[in-house]
């Protein structure tokens, strides 16, 4: 079993995820959503790892630092680091990873852009709420963009 921590918890009443990146240092993120979120991202989790040899870890967070052009109201993007023998089947997996996202994007209002992420790799493939759809990201090459990324991009290249 991995050193990994996922915990949900309520804060001041509002529903929280928190994730402990190494129960040893605790390194704890936190991010507030909404009660509906909190399940629909707990949902995808239990539906990557059923019946798979699959270990996910979860991350949410606020990209507008780092990225312009978010959907109003959405500047959160929840992550899922994929670690085991079936990480792989699931990264090649777009239209899985898309169904998954359009779960959680859907669940979460605040919520405009999801990553899978192949853990000890630089494998990640985002899918987002781009007009009114959710679609994969365009890949660019690192360097393409010196400043901020444009929402709907994501840096590729293993």
């Amino acid at each position: 079993m991995s050193k990994h921590l996922i915990l949900a918890i309520l804060m001041s009443g509002t529903p929280a995820i928190v994730v402990a990146q190494n129960s040893d240092s605790l390194e704890i993120s936190q991010v507030k959503v909404e009660e509906s979120c909190e399940k629909g991202i707990f949902a995808a989790r239990s539906r990557l790892e059923q019946g798979r040899q699959l270990n996910v870890l979860m991350n949410i967070e606020d990209q507008s630092p780092y990225v312009k052009g978010i959907p109003a109201n959405r500047s959160l993007k929840v992550e899922f680091v994929l670690e085991g023998a079936a990480a792989s089947s699931v990264m090649t997996s777009t239209h899985f990873m898309k169904a998954i996202s359009a779960n959680v994007i859907t669940s979460c209002k605040s919520v405009s852009a999801v990553s899978f992420g192949m853990n000890h790799t630089g494998w990640t493939e985002t899918f987002g709420l781009i007009s009114d759809r959710v679609k994969e990201f365009e890949c660019v090459e690192p360097g393409v963009y010196r400043e901020i990324l444009p929402y709907g991009v994501q840096i590729c290249g293993l």
